[in-house]
C-alpha cells in the first residue's frame, strides 16, 4: 500500500513538472484560462533569464501581495506590498548597499482611458546612506505638499 502511494505521488509530481504550462504546478509565469498572468511571476533583465528584474504574484492579471525589484547586479532596489484590495501599495526603496532609502505608500489611479498611474500618497520617510532619517515629505496624489526635516538630524 505504501509503495502504491509513493508511485502515484511520483507520477503526479513528474506530470506536474513536464505537463503543458497551464497544468504545471511548480512553474512560474503562468496564465489563467482568460490569458491573464496568474500565480508566481518573474521578469528578467535579459533574455538569458540570469538576472531577475522583479518577482511576485499575479491574481488574474493584477499584482498582489509582495513584489521585489532588483537592479541588473541582483541588488534589491524596491519592495511593494499590495494591500486593501490593491488600493494601497506599501513601498520601500533601497540604496545599492541594501540600506533603506525611502518608505511610504503609493496609490494606483486608473484613468477612464485605462491608463494606470502610480502616485505617492501620505507621509514618505527619506533616509541617508548610513540609515538615519533625513526628512519626511507629505504627498497628495503624487504632489509634494509639505517637507519636514527630521529635528534630530544634522545635514
Amino acid at each position: 500500500m505504501k509503495n502504491s502511494f509513493v508511485t502515484i505521488l511520483l507520477i503526479c509530481l513528474t506530470y506536474g513538472l513536464y505537463a503543458k504550462p497551464q497544468f504545471q504546478i511548480f512553474k512560474s509565469n503562468r496564465m489563467d484560462k482568460n490569458g491573464e498572468r496568474h500565480g508566481k511571476w518573474k521578469t528578467y533583465w535579459n533574455e538569458g533569464r540570469e538576472n531577475i528584474y522583479r518577482k511576485g504574484k499575479f491574481k488574474h492579471g493584477l499584482e498582489t501581495g509582495k513584489w521585489k525589484y532588483y537592479d541588473e547586479l541582483g541588488n534589491l532596489v524596491k519592495t511593494e506590498k499590495y494591500v486593501s484590495n490593491r488600493k494601497i501599495i506599501i513601498t520601500k526603496n533601497y540604496f545599492a548597499s541594501g540600506k533603506l532609502e525611502s518608505e511610504g505608500e503609493a496609490h494606483l489611479l486608473n484613468e477612464t482611458d485605462g491608463t494606470l498611474h502610480y502616485l505617492w500618497q501620505g507621509t514618505w520617510k527619506l533616509y541617508n546612506q548610513p540609515g538615519k532619517l533625513v526628512r519626511e515629505e507629505e504627498y497628495v496624489k503624487g504632489i509634494r505638499v509639505n517637507l519636514n526635516k527630521a529635528p534630530y538630524h544634522n545635514e
